[in-house]
């Protein structure tokens, strides 16, 4: 699609097919070199952690066009950060802060004829994000990674007036939840993390449903929950 035939003034939410993504593969215990391609397919093994396991991450983040005509970043460094912070609850390798900006950078170059004018109200959206992949079944980390970082055209996420919330005048109290074990094969795994992030030795443990009254940081996600480390 040609950015002549976009209304940048009703730019939604939507996947629209941009002229080139970032795409780099860490292989052998390296990240290789990264590139630039016009590919929108990923081409990844059907055994990927990715896909069974859930060995994944993204981020998302936007690049506005100011008024005299440059293009700005909004905090690219945080979300590398956040990234990794990801990556290592994940044991995937990381992306170092200075490769993911760069990549940021190539990625809004590349496709600056897609950046919304100034006043449009909106941006170029950039989701980067680590994949498990590789020729793998078993439970363990991938043999091999994708970092990836393609970009959209986008509107407004929340268009007009949103108005003040209307609260309720009253509060629903949860009932307090019975700690007890899980019946219908929820398993978590306990990951024994060796040097790097070479395949990982794995084990089955029973796993408890969170209680409406643990604190926040001990809920987790499911995914949190099925890779995260247990103490014996």
């Amino acid at each position: 699609m040609g950015n002549e035939s976009i209304n940048w003034d009703k730019l939604g939410f939507d996947y629209i097919k941009t002229d080139k993504r970032f795409l780099q593969v860490w292989k052998n215990g390296e990240w290789q070199e990264g590139t630039l391609t016009d590919d929108n397919v990923l081409h990844i093994s059907e055994g990927s952690t990715a896909l069974h396991y859930g060995q994944q991450c993204f981020e998302g983040l936007k690049a506005y066009r100011c008024k005299d005509g440059s293009i700005n970043l909004f905090r690219p460094d945080q979300n590398a950060a956040r990234m990794q912070r990801s990556c290592a609850r994940l044991l995937m390798p990381h992306v170092s802060t200075e490769d993911f900006i760069n990549a940021c950078k190539q990625v809004v170059k590349a496709n600056e004829r897609f950046v919304p004018p100034y006043g449009s109200g909106g941006a170029l959206y950039l989701r980067p994000f680590v994949i498990g992949t590789g020729d793998n079944i078993g439970v363990r980390t991938a043999p091999e990674f994708i970092f990836s970082v393609f970009a959209i055209p986008v509107g407004a996420y929340f268009k007009g007036d949103l108005g003040a919330p209307q609260l309720p005048d009253f509060h629903l109290r949860p009932r307090r939840a019975t700690r007890h074990r899980c019946r219908q094969g929820r398993w978590q795994l306990r990951c024994q993390p060796d040097a790097g992030f070479r395949s990982q030795e794995v084990r089955f443990r029973r796993c408890d449903l969170p209680r409406p009254d643990d604190p926040l940081e001990n809920r987790g996600s499911r995914l949190g929950q099925l890779l995260r480390n247990h103490p014996r």
